[in-house]
């Protein structure tokens, strides 16, 4: 799983300097990152175990109305690899800005085919998320 959410961006505007703080609570880890890892694991089941990576590459970020630079203490890349209690392998990778390639990709593969699900924002839930099942022999 892949996604990129606005929150944690090079740049902010004022309505969104609330979550350039880790203590407000909305943070890339517990808005995009949180409902999705509750997703994977709703449809996949829980991890029986994972290694986690939280960061904030991007330490200070500049306003678009202002130009003024702003501290940002809430992390910007958050990546979890595990095993999960099937036993199969899971990935997640949530960063911060908005990709021009990437926004969220969702790559589930079974040995009877694959669904892949994407949408044109981390924020999958509010909707727009379309899900396929490729033809064998075809790239998801």
């Amino acid at each position: 799983m892949l996604g990129s959410g606005w929150i944690g961006g090079a740049t902010y505007d004022d309505s969104q300097a609330y979550v350039l703080d880790v203590t407000s609570g909305a943070t890339l880890l517990s808005i995009p990152f949180g409902h999705s890892v509750d997703a994977l694991t709703m449809v996949l089941g829980g991890f029986r175990e994972l290694s986690a990576l939280i960061e904030n590459l991007r330490p200070d970020i500049t306003n678009v109305a202002s130009g003024t630079v702003a501290a940002k203490t809430a992390e910007d890349q958050s990546a979890v690899t595990g095993v999960l209690e099937s036993g199969a392998v899971a990935a997640m990778h949530f960063r911060g800005g908005t990709s021009r390639a990437t926004a969220f990709h969702w790559e589930i593969n079974g040995t009877d085919g694959d669904l892949v699900a994407k949408a044109d924002q981390a924020q999958w839930w509010y909707g727009g998320c379309v899900c396929t099942a490729p033809e064998e022999g075809t790239a998801p």
